[in-house]
């Protein structure tokens, strides 16, 4: 079973290998989910939902989503 969080006000160049590693120290990330815009640069929407392992990895998930990442 996966604990998912939603993470929105990111920036839409974020990466997924930035928003994993952003949250790598809350435990197993199973996967990240980041739609992508309609855009010619494809960036994404500026939100993103993580999938966690354990319900107590995705607590800790959104006690980071209160950091910011780059800058926002």
């Amino acid at each position: 079973m996966e604990y998912g969080i939603w993470v929105g006000n990111l920036s839409y160049g974020t990466t997924l290998a930035t928003i994993k590693d952003f949250f790598k120290e809350c435990g197993e990330i199973t996967r990240i989910k980041c739609p992508k815009g309609n855009g010619a640069k494809n960036y994404n929407k500026g939100f993103a939902y993580i999938f966690f392992s354990t319900p107590e990895e995705a607590a800790k998930g959104v006690a980071m989503s209160e950091k910011k990442l780059e800058g926002r």
